[in-house]
């Protein structure tokens, strides 16, 4: 009856320790850590850059991302693990240059926005939503 109930009562805590849908554990790493970081800010961006009254809020969120841009920037992505040799440093420094792109786009969307160039801020900001799918098929095993 005793191993019975604390069956019973370990079974939910259980169910708290499976990984998230999609049977992908969270990403822990600090390149994990970077990119959600990285989400967050663009999800900020999302809201504030429709309105001009938010320009500080946008600021300060691209001041986030530009910092986790370049935190993910030096860290070597995990599909790197199973190349080796010339294959390897090609991929990190193709995931490199990737991430460099993506710090040119955020600091032109910065010049955007502390210009006032509201407009011109939403295109950028497009290009800026552009890198995510395609480093995501280039350097994750999502």
């Amino acid at each position: 009856m005793r191993l019975l109930l604390t069956l019973a009562l370990a079974a939910p805590l259980a169910l708290l320790a499976l990984p998230p849908a999609g049977g992908a554990p969270l990403d822990e790493s600090p390149l994990g850590d970077a990119m959600a970081e990285l989400d967050d800010h663009l999800r900020t961006l999302r809201r504030t850059l429709k309105d001009p009254e938010a320009r500080a809020k946008s600021l300060e969120a691209i001041v986030g991302l530009q910092g986790a841009v370049l935190r993910a920037k030096v860290e070597v992505p995990p599909m790197a693990n199973g190349l080796e040799g010339e294959a390897r440093a090609t991929f990190v420094r193709d995931y490199r240059k990737a991430m460099i792109a993506l710090q040119q786009d955020v600091h032109l969307l910065e010049g955007h926005v502390l210009d006032g160039n509201d407009d011109e801020a939403l295109a950028t900001f497009k290009l800026v939503r552009k890198h995510e799918d395609p480093g995501h098929d280039r350097f994750t095993e999502e």
